[in-house]
């Protein structure tokens, strides 16, 4: 689990929802919906798209 498109996968969205339900003490189910509900498109990271001045909300779409 290292990037936001780790969570393209659906494996890893299922250890993830198997995690939240151990650490709650809840039962695990066999087999959980991990299905992404509507789109998800992970964005590419790195380092070089720092700009000087900008706050979050002046990314939003």
């Amino acid at each position: 689990m290292v990037a936001a498109t780790d969570l393209e996968s659906d494996g890893l969205r299922g250890l993830v929802v198997n995690g939240v339900y151990w650490g709650l003490g809840m039962e695990v189910p066999e087999k959980a919906d991990v299905s992404i509900v509507g789109e998800y498109k992970a964005s590419d990271y790195g380092f070089k798209g720092y700009q000087k001045g900008k706050k979050a909300a002046d990314f939003a779409q």
